[in-house]
C-alpha cells in the first residue's frame, strides 16, 4: 500500500470521531470536510477569473496547506481500524475486539497533552485494547477493562509499577508519569 493511500485511509478512519484538541486548531471547513492539502482555504481571497465564455467570475484564490498527521492521530486511526476486526483476526481464534475498550483507548489518547510520549495500539487476544511504550530503559503496558479502568505494568530501569486505576482524564499515577505520559 502506498504512503499516500495509507495516509488518506488514516484521514478518513480518524475523522470518523474527530479530536477535539486538534479541531481546536484546524478550520471549520477542514472540519467538515477533509480535502487535499492543495484545496484547503488559508487566508483565502477572491480574485476573478475569465471563464472560457469570456465572462469573468470569482474564483476563491487558495494557498496550499501542509497537512501532518501527528503519533496520537495515527494511533487513534489504528484503533478506529481494529473495531472493524473480526473474530480470529489473528489467525488463532483471538476474540472480536472490544468496541468499549478501544473506545476507552482512543480516550486515553485524546486526553495526553502535546509533550507526552504517544503509545502504540495493540490487541490482546481477548479482545481487550492495549497501548504500549517500548524504549531502551523503559517499557509501559496498559490495558483497557471497563469503564475507563485501565490494568497497567511500567517499567524504568529497576522501577516496576504494576496497578489498575480508573482514568478521570487528569492525573496519572507516577509508573505512568515517569514514562512520559503527561495530561
Amino acid at each position: 500500500m502506498s504512503a499516500a493511500v495509507a495516509t488518506a485511509a488514516a484521514i478518513h478512519l480518524y475523522a470518523e470521531e474527530p479530536n477535539i484538541t486538534a479541531l481546536a486548531r484546524r478550520s471549520a471547513q477542514q472540519r467538515v470536510l477533509w480535502l487535499p492539502p492543495e484545496f484547503c482555504n488559508v487566508n483565502g481571497t477572491f480574485r476573478p477569473v475569465a471563464t472560457a465564455e469570456g465572462v469573468s467570475t470569482a474564483q476563491e484564490n487558495v494557498a496550499p496547506v501542509q497537512s501532518q498527521l501527528t503519533q496520537a492521530d495515527l494511533a487513534t486511526a489504528q484503533l478506529l481500524r481494529m473495531e472493524r476486526w473480526d473474530f480470529d483476526w489473528n489467525g488463532n481464534g483471538a476474540a472480536k475486539p472490544l468496541l468499549f475498550s478501544l473506545k476507552d483507548a482512543r480516550a486515553f489518547i485524546r486526553a495526553l497533552a502535546p509533550e507526552s510520549v504517544i503509545p502504540r495500539p495493540a490487541l490482546h487476544a481477548d479482545g481487550h485494547a492495549i497501548l504500549f511504550v517500548r524504549g531502551p530503559d523503559t517499557y509501559a503496558e496498559l490495558e483497557f477493562l471497563a469503564n475507563q479502568r485501565i490494568g497497567f505494568y511500567a517499567r524504568q530501569g529497576g522501577q516496576e509499577w504494576i496497578d489498575e486505576i480508573d482514568f478521570d482524564g487528569r492525573t496519572l499515577p507516577e509508573g505512568l508519569s515517569r514514562i512520559g505520559f503527561a495530561v
